[in-house]
């Protein structure tokens, strides 16, 4: 499926507990089912990266204690880390086991193992699990090679155990990496708009349901969201399963359960996917010194320093370094002759929107040689709109440690700053 990426969570605000939001495994748990919420990477993970997390345990088991508790106990190596990784990912290796492992066993496949256990456990129960992997991949993307064996060998024990015959499996990413060097080429680019998503359905369900199997073979080649797996979820938990017919204005603008037929002309703005996140549209290349290009960019760094003002004291004025490229977007595809390399990571809403005036460009700043992308509109009035949000397109390590802004921090360069490794 073509499935897109893009800011779909909850909103963050780090003065908040996220016990209250409507998660979709509370709708497994008030039928009855057990539940299971494990993520790796405390420092990182989704609720607690620049926010409180969870007052109580989001489901009956829950793994950010130990991975908390691994941190504790190695707090000099846990504060090195990311460092060590570095080293490690240059083949060089100063301690005596890896920084992805505890002890002789990586910390991956730990995960792997709780999981296996929470089916054993339920296996004849309803039950939820969503277990989501960080550290492998998060920093140095080379690394998820080192779980290929071991997610095949879960996948190898989910099928020969029978956990899969009344189970419904989603295996999936939520983007390709965001700070690689291969991000800042056309196809890191498409990769981060479009993660891997994959289901496997029991035979049971495609013989009861046979249109769901149908549904998801045509859903493949239709545009699908985050939202729409979120609807898929709710019926799965609802035992809604029996095709639905919504009228086409419900459907529009919110989530589609991928049970049912998706659309053949829904477009990124149907399907409520962000500028930054949407991938279907072609572009042409403009000098990167063409006057138009350089205004835009100018007011763009400008809105950067804005955003920062309420850190001004610790934040550094951000200066234009060099504009890397840019282009002018369309909003049709086009057929290119046999041979040639297609480039589809452009955004853009709808095909109506192509009178509009819309520039993709990738620029520098100094001196944080932060690298930046944005897709800005020009308007009736000649004036600039930023469509959607300014992207990061590079590391920024501890630029921002001084600042504990979640929304922020991809911009900041801290005056002065410490050994904080955030990214």
């Amino acid at each position: 499926m073509a499935f897109l990426t893009g800011n779909y969570s909850v909103p963050f605000n780090k003065k908040n507990f996220f016990d209250n939001q409507p998660f979709v495994w509370k709708k497994f748990s008030e039928r009855g089912a057990a539940t299971m919420y494990s993520e790796d990477y405390p420092r990182l993970s989704t609720f607690n990266y620049v926010a409180r997390g969870f007052n109580e345990s989001p489901g009956e088991h829950y793994l950010r204690p130990f991975y908390l508790a691994i941190n504790s106990e190695r707090k000099y190596q846990a504060k090195l880390t990311k460092i060590l990784m570095t080293l490690e990912n240059n083949d060089i290796n100063l301690g005596g086991t890896s920084s992805l492992c505890y002890g002789d066993s990586p910390k991956h496949a730990i995960q792997i193992d709780y999981f296996k256990r929470f089916l054993n456990k339920y296996k004849n129960n309803r039950k939820f699990a969503m277990s989501w992997l960080n550290e492998i991949g998060h920093d140095f993307a080379n690394f998820l090679k080192l779980g290929d064996a071991d997610f095949y060998n879960f996948l190898v024990f989910l099928k020969e155990g029978g956990h899969l015959e009344r189970s419904i499996l989603f295996f999936m990413s939520d983007h390709g990496t965001m700070s690689d060097k291969i991000r800042n080429t056309p196809i890191g680019r498409i990769e981060a708009k479009l993660p891997f998503f994959s289901i496997v359905l029991p035979t049971i369900l495609k013989k009861k349901y046979p249109h769901i199997e149908y549904n998801l073979q045509t859903n493949i080649n239709r545009l699908t969201s985050p939202l729409d797996l979120h609807k898929t979820l709710i019926d799965i938990a609802t035992n809604s399963y029996n095709p639905q017919q919504k009228d086409k204005e419900e459907i529009k603008h919110s989530g589609i359960s991928l049970f049912n037929k998706i659309p053949k002309d829904r477009t990124c703005t149907d399907a409520l996917i962000p500028e930054s996140s949407c991938a279907c549209y072609t572009s042409e290349t403009i000098p990167t010194n063409n006057t138009v290009i350089k205004n835009i960019t100018t007011f763009v760094v400008g809105t950067i320093n804005t955003y920062l003002k309420s850190h001004q004291s610790k934040c550094a004025l951000l200066i234009l370094k060099k504009i890397h490229d840019a282009k002018l977007i369309h909003s049709n595809l086009k057929h290119l002759e046999h041979g040639k390399k297609t480039a589809l990571w452009q955004y853009l809403y709808k095909p109506t929107l192509d009178k509009k005036q819309r520039y993709f460009i990738i620029f520098e700043v100094m001196p944080s040689e932060g690298i930046f992308e944005v897709t800005t509109e020009i308007t009736q009035t000649n004036n600039f709109i930023i469509l959607d949000k300014i992207i990061r397109a590079n590391r920024y390590g501890n630029q921002s440690s001084c600042i504990n802004d979640r929304e922020l921090k991809p911009y900041c360069y801290c005056k002065q700053t410490t050994l904080d490794v955030h990214s």
